[in-house]
């Protein structure tokens, strides 16, 4: 058995935390993981790639259309992870949350807006966390918990819902009735 995870999004995001609770949610589940994690500039805004490889596996790099699932947790984020994606069999799902860069909010260069409809027209599951959390009162912190709820329930990801809430619960240090919560929203999403 092989499952490759690709995360990507933005510095404070949670995605480098989201890799390590489902590699550990994995490792206590009795598979075999190889992490990598590329930061750059990551602090808070700076691009984030991350990649958990499950099962039989010697490198922790994922090759080119290896992956299997592919998370984003920023909508124009995605567009790193394409090489990853084999568009017959990758799953991908993609937050639609805009974090407008630096041109952006100076007005240098226009955040690419016909994202959303370029990537449900490929068949990529697209997701509102914020919205979702912000109808059920609960804080934009937990979006990864919503997030790991939703890929927790899609059909081949090898790890028990059960297991990725129980490891998380026990990664964070405070919100965590918020954190099973958004965890369990995310579950029950469409």
């Amino acid at each position: 058995m092989r499952y490759n995870v690709v995360l990507v999004g933005v510095g404070g995001q949670g995605v480098l935390f989201s890799s390590r609770v489902i590699a550990r949610a994995a490792f206590e589940e009795g598979m075999y993981v190889r992490t990598m994690h590329y930061k750059g500039m990551a602090q808070r805004g700076g691009s984030i790639k991350s990649f958990v490889r499950i099962g039989e596996v010697l490198a922790p790099t994922i090759p080119k259309a290896g992956a299997d699932l592919v998370v984003s947790f920023e909508l124009a984020e995605t567009l790193n992870a394409y090489e990853y994606i084999d568009f017959e069999r990758t799953k991908v799902v993609v937050c639609n949350y805009k974090f407008p860069s630096l041109l952006n909010v100076l007005e240098k260069e226009k955040y690419p807006e016909e994202l959303k409809e370029e990537f449900i027209g490929l068949g990529f599951k697209v997701i509102d966390p914020m919205k979702a959390l912000r109808e059920e009162g609960l804080p934009p912190v937990v979006m990864n918990s919503y997030v790991l709820g939703v890929i927790s329930k899609i059909k081949g990801f090898p790890i028990r819902p059960e297991k990725l809430l129980e490891v998380l619960l026990s990664s964070v240090k405070r919100m965590k009735e918020e954190n099973e919560k958004a965890f369990n929203l995310g579950i029950s999403s469409e």
